[in-house]
């Protein structure tokens, strides 16, 4: 980033980066890894055994 730019001009050159192919990728693996988690937890859960 330039320090001579503005905050406009640093939007209107982005825009380019910011389509709906990265927003929709970048939504499915934020909904992975918050389904990923508590997955994650249960298979730990289910690995401790009580024992007598």
């Amino acid at each position: 980033m330039n320090w001579s730019e503005t905050g406009w001009d640093y939007h209107h050159r982005m825009e380019g980066f910011m389509d709906s192919g990265n927003t929709a990728w970048m939504l499915m693996a934020s909904a992975l890894v918050l389904f990923m988690t508590p997955g994650l937890a249960f298979f730990y859960g289910g690995l401790v055994r009580a024992k007598n």
